[in-house]
Formats: C-alpha cells, sequence, structure tokens
C-alpha cells in the first residue's frame, strides 16, 4: 500500500528506520528503494556508515535505486 501512495508515503516510511525492530526498519528501507527521493538519502546514508551491518546492504541498495532514478 506504501509502494502505492509513492513519494507522498516517504516522510511516514522515513520515521521507521529509527524503530528498534530490524523486521521494521529493513522492510522501511525496501520501500524507500521504491518510492524514495533526494529526501530520503542522508537517513539512508546514516545507516550506510551506522555501526548495524544488517541494514548497511539494504541501506546501500536503496541509495543506488534512488540515485539511478533521478538521472533519468
Amino acid at each position: 500500500a506504501l509502494r502505492d501512495l509513492g513519494p507522498m508515503a516517504e516522510i511516514g516510511v522515513l520515521g521507521l528506520l529509527n524503530h528498534q525492530d530490524k523486521g521494521i526498519r529493513i522492510p522501511a528501507i525496501q520501500v524507500l528503494k521504491d518510492i524514495g527521493t533526494q529526501n530520503s538519502v542522508p537517513a539512508l546514508q546514516a545507516l550506510v556508515f551506522g555501526n548495524d551491518l544488517s541494514v548497511r546492504g539494504p541501506a546501500q541498495a536503496a541509495l543506488t535505486a534512488i540515485i539511478a532514478r533521478n538521472k533519468k
């Protein structure tokens, strides 16, 4: 449903990146991979360079997708 809303849902999804449960953070990152805009880049970069290795790969994949989408 969030993907259907597209960038309108971005702010709400960004709030989930700080959730303690990785079972919530990783799906949120995956949604941002599909709907995220430049507004998501700083939060995703913080995850890529942060201490939690479990979210680093998904966050990098989301950043790559957002950057590729913005080049079009």
